[in-house]
């Protein structure tokens, strides 16, 4: 038996949705009861199918809850090239750089159409790292091409993996 946990991630290997999320919230429930009763500091990941769902389980005291659209995500870069794990590793660890959401409002109150390095510059003077979009729709856009042109609402967020001092 392993004698330090500090992090449990909760997948679903059902392909139906609602069951996928049920499971998810029932286990949930038991890992926090099992946290609580043994006094135990391990954080509680979980990955979501519904968004709907997932604004429910926020209300759990959960450590992290993650869009399955993300968690996709981050599986198909991975898949696209291995060498991207280490990144992936600091992101999602419990230490060092961690990702972050910020209002595009921000910045500017237009609908701009700029290119990925236009969008970076602007994180960089404002002294963030910007890696992403998440449209109004939900819909994730990563800043792999630095010439590609890219249409950005005041509604979207940016997705930056930290705020430099």
């Amino acid at each position: 038996m392993c004698e330090v946990v500090y992090q449990i991630i909760l997948l679903s290997g059902n392909d139906e949705q609602q069951l996928s999320d049920d499971e998810i919230i029932v286990s949930i429930l038991e890992l926090q009861s099992i946290r609580s009763e043994l006094g135990l500091s391990f954080n509680i990941t979980a990955v979501m199918k519904d968004e709907k769902n997932k604004a429910l389980i926020e209300n759990y005291n959960m450590d992290f809850v993650i869009a399955s659209d993300f968690s996709n995500m981050v599986i198909a870069q991975l898949v696209d090239s291995a060498k991207r794990l280490p990144l992936f590793r600091e992101l999602l660890s419990l230490e060092g750089n961690e990702i972050y959401s910020i209002n595009c409002k921000q910045f500017f109150n237009d609908t701009l159409t700029m290119t990925s390095k236009e969008i970076r510059a602007i994180g960089i003077f404002n002294g963030y790292t910007i890696i992403g979009i998440k449209n109004r729709n939900g819909k994730y856009k990563m800043l792999n091409q630095l010439h590609e042109i890219i249409q950005v609402n005041p509604s979207d967020d940016f997705i930056t993996i930290c705020k430099h001092m």
